[in-house]
């Protein structure tokens, strides 16, 4: 479906019929996400309006499609959900290093954990980590001490241009927040800022959890089995095969 406006648009009248034209010869079956994400791209440019900077665009795709899916699976009866392709790991550019990260919470000790995975261009396992923590308010506490965990290791290593990787929508928004965050975890969002910053190069980027999914593995287990644990080069045995299956050409 080509979105692209033609050469000939040089006003607002005509920019209008053009996209009621566009949006006349979407397909049925398209309609809800198409709307979902002209929304989300209208709330974005309102936002830059504002001074803030603008998301990257495909974060602004991303969340849409995954409110679409939430709003679908209250939906009675129970429509058809949108089609999203499953979404892999890939590695970073040469040079770079990839560092994946998510957290695990449970709700009835209020116990929780991080997984930590860190690899290179090649897809080849540099570090991990399992980090337990013994009491956090909430899950988005525990993506957040993933990431100061994370940067731990970053710093441990030495590394210098950093691809940050995890599947919470809210901390990577924070993460990426030029001003100052207000949270209850201000003081750890605006130290990892820092972090980031003190990089030679750095990304922050949102995935869906099955690109994440080993991080989430380790995640898991730091919580379940209260375990601190770091890996050098030779990766835990209840991650081999999630690695395998994230290499290029697999």
């Amino acid at each position: 479906m080509d979105a692209s406006p033609p050469k000939d648009v040089h006003n607002h009248r005509d920019l209008m019929n053009w996209m009621l034209e566009w949006l006349a010869s979407v397909k049925d079956s398209e309609m809800d996400i198409t709307l979902m994400i002209l929304y989300h791209a209208w709330l974005a440019r309102n936002e830059a309006r504002d001074g803030k900077k603008i998301d990257d665009p495909e974060i602004i795709v991303k969340r849409a499609i995954c409110l679409l899916e939430e709003w679908h699976n209250v939906q009675v009866p129970k429509p058809i959900k949108v089609k999203v392709t499953k979404e892999r790991w890939f590695p970073p550019e040469t040079r770079w290093i990839k560092v994946n990260t998510d957290g695990a919470w449970n709700k009835a000790s209020e116990k929780g954990g991080g997984g930590v995975v860190v690899r290179d261009h090649d897809g080849r396992f540099l570090a991990g980590a399992c980090h337990f923590v013994p009491s956090l308010p909430d899950p988005e506490a525990a993506e957040i001490q993933s990431c100061k965990r994370a940067m731990e290791l970053v710093k441990l290593l030495k590394l210098k241009e950093v691809v940050l990787e995890l599947d919470c929508v809210n901390v990577v928004r924070k993460l990426n927040e030029p001003g100052m965050d207000r949270s209850v975890q201000s003081f750890v969002i605006e130290e990892l800022k820092q972090e980031l910053k003190a990089l030679d190069g750095h990304v922050v980027k949102w995935v869906r959890r099955s690109a994440n999914s080993v991080a989430h593995i380790l995640a898991k287990k730091s919580c379940d089995l209260e375990l601190c644990k770091t890996w050098f080069l030779f990766s835990p045995d209840c991650i081999v095969d999630e690695l395998a299956q994230d290499m290029p050409g697999v």
